[in-house]
């Protein structure tokens, strides 16, 4: 089988017959290796999405073995060293800040 960089000619013509570069596309097996999760956006009024690391879209039930958009399968390895990005607001306030304002 040809290459993938040699499915067409210097003038973009197909090289191959179409079926069997649909065929190649479907069973290419980068979407089925699991990537990991590492990345959560945090609303201001709290709620938490983990983001898809291929589509960047919002996985909708924590712990999936797919992303619903792209269908990516996810490794939720360490999830728990995600990185966190406050959407809206800047995070949550340091227990000093609290503190602090009870005090005023």
């Amino acid at each position: 089988m040809k290459s993938k960089y040699d499915w067409f000619d210097d003038n973009w013509n197909p090289d191959v017959k179409l079926s069997t570069i649909i065929h190649e596309l479907l069973l290419s097996p980068t979407y089925r290796w699991p990537m990991r999760v590492t990345e959560v956006h945090i609303y201001k009024d709290e709620t938490a999405w983990a983001q898809c690391p291929r589509c960047k879209d919002s996985i909708e039930y924590e712990y999936q073995f797919f992303c619903g958009r792209c269908r990516q399968r996810l490794d939720w390895f360490r999830f728990e060293d995600a990185r966190e990005v406050y959407i809206g607001w800047s995070g949550p306030k340091d227990d000093e800040d609290e503190e602090d304002d009870e005090i005023d």
